[in-house]
């Protein structure tokens, strides 16, 4: 199976974030069968930060 769109744009303080060694993400199977976006973030704040997660669309090709 192939998926289709599966990078997420993550933004923090809208500030584009890219993928490495502190932002990392797949897709992995949920118990009820659908695709489920794992995001994974390293890192340290003293206050409060806001993420926008846009762009993935987990689905199945053909």
């Amino acid at each position: 199976m192939v998926f289709q769109n599966l990078k997420a744009e993550l933004r923090i303080d809208g500030k584009i974030v890219n993928p490495g060694k502190s932002f990392r993400q797949g897709i992995t199977l949920g118990q009820n069968g659908k695709d489920k976006l794992l995001i994974w973030l390293e890192l340290s704040v003293n206050s409060r930060i806001y993420f926008n997660i846009s762009g993935a669309v987990p689905g199945r090709t053909k």
